[in-house]
């Protein structure tokens, strides 16, 4: 899951929220599952460039992970070992990876897997940003300017919710 796929490389971020951060995030919930709402918490704790775009919607680390929790509950049942990605979720990464070729990216990274989170529309992602009252359009918006205008294009700019 954290090698090549579809002859694209995922970017070194993307492998740390696939092989740890999300895995973590479920065995904390003691899910025995990695969903899209786990792969959206490991999301919450990159510095970049995904991280960012969330932290300025008020989707904190602390703030997703009581959404999951108050929306989906907190497994009874102590979990270790891996867990295996849901359906959504391994559609959802299939999303992030034709999104970076469609692109013409030379690897994915945490950005395409936000944006095919939210473009999905469905899911625990969807339920997440309508507890916390964050607008999917405008998220989706931000992410999008953030694809198109990498970091260091002269019409890029730092992200923030007002933006939108």
């Amino acid at each position: 899951m954290t090698e090549a796929v579809a002859g694209i490389e995922l970017s070194p971020d993307l492998k740390k929220t696939l092989a740890f951060d999300a895995p973590e995030e479920a065995r904390n919930l003691n899910h025995p599952y990695i969903g899209t709402g786990h792969l959206l918490l490991g999301l919450t704790r990159l510095e970049s460039p995904a991280g960012p775009i969330l932290h300025a919607f008020g989707l904190s680390r602390g703030e997703v992970w009581y959404a999951v929790r108050s929306t989906i509950g907190r497994g009874e049942i102590l979990v270790s070992g891996n867990s295996e990605l849901t359906p959504l979720a391994k559609t959802t990464l299939d999303l992030a990876i034709a999104e970076a070729q469609r692109l013409g990216y030379p690897e994915v990274t945490g950005l395409h897997l936000l944006f095919s989170l939210v473009q999905k529309r469905q899911g625990f992602v969807e339920g997440v940003l309508e507890y916390m009252k964050v607008n999917p359009d405008k998220l989706q918006q931000a992410v999008e300017l953030a694809l198109w205008c990498p970091k260091g294009d002269s019409n890029s700019h730092a992200i923030s919710s007002t933006d939108f």
